[in-house]
């Protein structure tokens, strides 16, 4: 159904609205700029609806689970390490390899290294400092997102060290903040 002379579509609208408002803007400034382009009145109420709709969609429509988009963030990092572990190591580019031919694969991991790309060695760590943080890796942070539901569970504390319990209580803390700033919630 169309909502203008225009004949711009209720989902394209939508869409409009959702980009203006990712950019910053105000429900009321949307409004004006969103009168001004489908040239009928546009107000408030209508951005607020419109992107509200928009947002309400993909959250319910999202079909992927925490695991899953755990196993699409570390496939895009196994990605970026490839791309970015020759340059920093100082071996030649991977390009052009053939990887079914061992004997290739033999040859370039044993080729004399060329020169180190400090640039490159940045991007790699900073790929493994982001797969060891969702995986849970680094022994002071706490990984709350995990393949299995969270269960809360009793423990005895009996024996912990005063220092283990104040760093597990500040991770509890962070953790808590972080979802609540996620979320919204104070």
């Amino acid at each position: 159904m169309d909502t203008s002379s225009n004949g711009l579509k209720v989902a394209e609208r939508r869409m409009m609205a959702v980009d203006l408002r990712k950019t910053g803007l105000s429900f009321r400034q949307i409004a004006a700029v969103m009168s001004k382009n489908l040239g009928v009145s546009y107000t408030k109420t209508m951005a607020h609806r419109d992107v509200c709709f928009v947002l309400n969609e993909v959250l319910t429509k999202s079909s992927e689970t925490v695991e899953q988009i755990l196993a699409m963030e570390l496939m895009r990092l196994d990605d970026l390490t490839a791309a970015w572990w020759p340059a920093a190591v100082g071996l030649k580019p991977l390009a052009g390899l053939d990887l079914t031919n061992p004997e290739a694969i033999a040859d370039w991991l044993d080729s004399t290294p060329g020169i180190l790309d400090k640039d490159a060695a940045k991007i790699v760590l900073d790929v493994m400092a982001r797969r060891a943080k969702l995986l849970g890796l680094d022994k002071d942070n706490v990984n709350l997102f995990t393949p299995k539901p969270l269960v809360m569970a009793s423990a005895d504390l009996t024996d912990v060290e005063e220092e283990d319990l104040d760093r597990i209580i500040s991770n509890l803390q962070t953790a808590v903040g972080n979802l609540q700033t996620a979320f919204g919630s104070s």
